[in-house]
């Protein structure tokens, strides 16, 4: 929300939310370990949230809302026919918008609000 954050939706129905400057595996030390993975190659280097079951189905599409006040809410759609709405700073799912009959593959903020 600030430009930090990269978010992806995924096969599993989770929708992620990574930091990229961060290397590390969150609760993962690497002290004994092998060497770490190059974090560009490491899918959980990074990783500071993860909505686990946000959609049943595939999730498809994942984006920040772009306005600077509300730049912490993030959207996701998905095959389960389920628009979502997730605070990140409060780590919440705020809402799950139903009533479609097919999947969404996609959702956006509309710019005036």
């Amino acid at each position: 929300y600030d430009g930090t954050r990269l978010a992806g939706a995924f096969a599993d129905g989770g929708v992620r939310v990574w930091d990229p400057a961060q290397t590390e595996r969150p609760g993962i030390s690497n002290v004994g370990a092998q060497a770490p993975m190059h974090p560009a190659y490491d899918s959980m280097a990074g990783l500071v949230l993860e909505f686990k079951d946000a959609h049943t189905g595939h999730a498809a599409f994942c984006m920040f809302n772009p306005t600077r006040d509300l730049g912490h809410v993030l959207v996701s759609s998905g095959q389960d026919s389920a628009v979502c709405l997730f605070d990140t700073r409060a780590r919440a799912r705020l809402a799950v918008l139903q009533g479609h009959t097919n999947a969404v593959f996609s959702a956006v903020f509309s710019p005036d609000g």
